[in-house]
């Protein structure tokens, strides 16, 4: 039994690590720089295709794993998909905002205007929160399983890929002078997994229902920050 729990979250972080790379594959590192073409669903892709990805894996180990691992693994998936629905808002402002969904779009609007951090903080705020609450450490536990190789590779790839998002959404990605766009995309990356790192500390402690209650009230407020943009933008 141990073994095939074992076996289940290896397995589930294995395919969330993959996702996360192709997620990375999606991130612009400047004009026409990415290993495949522009797509205007790339941010939808990013981050609808990774949850959606997670979200699959977590539902099914909680079904066809051992009992006592059930409610712990779907609370969990509860959790996360109140975060992606809050990540989904926060980023459907910015390209509101932006008027596309195309992620090089995003950064080179920043770069003729003013970077989303300061024009949507509201947006901002809500995509750390969120993805402040998902990565906590019992969440995590809960649907990949005890520390391992494989977990921690996982965690790595996964904080790095919606750190690069979250800095291509808000920070303006490739976006900058003198130095060339993929070290302003490293540069910024490391920035947001900083701030997403202190984040958890800051939300370390909460009990699930807590941390579940935050969750739902954060997709609400990104729901409603999102309604603001849209009145705004047709007026």
């Amino acid at each position: 039994m141990a073994s095939r729990v074992t076996a289940e979250s290896s397995s589930g972080a294995a395919g969330l690590a993959a996702g996360s790379l192709v997620v990375w594959t999606l991130v612009p590192f400047g004009e026409a720089q990415r290993l495949f073409p522009a797509l205007d669903l790339g941010l939808v892709i990013a981050l609808a295709g990774l949850f959606g990805l997670a979200l699959t894996l977590l539902v099914a180990a909680a079904t066809h794993g051992p009992r006592r691992l059930v409610t712990p693994r779907l609370e969990a998936a509860t959790l996360w998909s109140a975060c992606g629905l809050a990540l989904l808002s926060a980023a459907a402002a910015v390209a509101a905002s932006s008027q596309s969904l195309n992620l090089e779009r995003i950064v080179l609007t920043q770069r003729h205007t003013s970077l989303f951090v300061l024009t949507q903080p509201a947006a901002a705020s809500i995509y750390f929160v969120a993805l402040a609450l998902a990565g906590q450490r019992p969440v995590l536990a809960a649907a990949l399983g005890p520390p391992s190789r494989t977990r921690l590779v996982a965690e790595f790839a996964t904080l790095t890929a919606l750190g690069a998002v979250g800095g291509t959404l808000f920070l303006g990605g490739f976006a900058g002078a003198t130095l060339p766009g993929p070290i302003w995309v490293l540069l910024k990356t490391l920035v947001v997994c900083a701030l997403l790192v202190l984040a958890r500390r800051r939300f370390a402690g909460l009990t699930p229902a807590t941390r579940l209650a935050i969750a739902w009230v954060a997709s609400l407020l990104g729901a409603f920050n999102l309604a603001i943009t849209l009145a705004l933008l047709a007026t």
